[in-house]
């Protein structure tokens, strides 16, 4: 795993593996972001930290490096929901798991999607992180840590992911392949959550989207009709990501200097405001253009 996936969490890793090498690490973790953040991904790499048997976790190069890389790790465990909800019997599982001593010394349980877990769950996974099995470090991946029981969060030191900004997010998309501008485009929507950023710009939908708006932008900065415009933004489902993917080519135009996409922001989150009220959609859209076309006559 390349600490590169891992943009943002450097502080956060920093201190863990300095926590690591003074052998001080606590026996469960509880990571928290909205999805896409890359909690996955940053249990992944401490995991591989924990279980390298080498002097500068994780050193890539160990036995238990090569065997967390291939994902054939015997002592790195992982689990989730099995469909809606996490339930009594998986934690019954790790718990059956963990009687059976580690292969190799250390091990870790990466627990997916934890703010799924019955209430019965969590008091079961309660009773082994008060008696955690000797060398058992646990990652506790969750959304929201307020969803956890009380007593949960209070086993657990509590790992906040780091945000990272549209252009952070954009670097680590273009890194997977993902195009210059795509990229630029799906980590602005996405608000810099990498994981949803590159769905987005895997997905064609938003991908005919965003080509749309640019279509509209440049019939908009053409002198294009403001009803032939209002045409474009297509049904009233289509008119949210549509007014979405208008803000982030307006974001963009303004980073790049442009006097009026300052106004055609105001003009666009006014009409989300009127969408939100439920105003009829052509006189959202038919108000809009009218307005953003003045702007563009007045400062062109």
């Amino acid at each position: 795993m390349l600490k590169s996936q891992l943009e943002g969490q450097s502080a956060l890793v920093e201190a863990f593996l300095d926590r690591l090498s003074l052998g001080r690490i606590v026996h469960a973790y509880m990571i928290v972001g909205p999805e896409g953040s890359g909690k996955r991904t940053l249990a992944a790499y401490l995991s591989k930290a924990v279980l390298c048997e080498g002097k500068h976790p994780p050193c890539g190069q160990c036995r238990g490096c090569r065997l967390t890389l291939s994902d054939n790790h015997p002592d790195a465990l992982t689990y989730g929901p099995e469909g809606r909800s996490l339930g009594v019997a998986t934690v019954r599982k790790i718990i059956e798991d963990l009687s059976v001593r580690a292969y190799y010394g250390r091990r870790t349980v990466v627990i997916e999607d934890g703010e799924k877990m019955t209430t019965q769950a969590q008091n079961a996974l309660l009773k082994i992180l008060e008696e955690p099995p000797e060398g058992t470090v646990f990652f506790l991946l969750v959304r929201d840590a307020n969803r956890m029981l009380p007593t949960i969060r209070s086993r657990c030191q509590l790992l906040r992911m780091g945000l990272l900004t549209p252009g952070q997010a954009a670097t680590v998309l273009e890194g997977k392949g993902i195009s210059r501008e795509m990229a630029a485009e799906a980590a602005e929507f996405a608000g810099g959550v990498v994981g949803q950023a590159l769905r987005m710009a895997k997905d064609k939908g938003f991908i005919e989207r965003m080509e749309k708006a640019k279509r509209i932008m440049a019939g908009l900065q053409g002198g294009m009709d403001p009803f032939g415009l209002a045409e474009l933004m297509g049904e009233k489902k289509d008119m949210g990501p549509m007014l979405d993917a208008l803000m982030v080519l307006s974001h963009r135009d303004m980073a790049e200097g442009s006097s009026r996409a300052r106004d055609w922001l105001a003009a666009l989150l006014k009409a989300r405001r009127g969408l939100d009220q439920n105003l009829g959609t052509q006189m959202v859209a038919e108000t809009l253009f009218l307005e953003m076309s003045e702007d563009t006559k007045w400062q062109s």
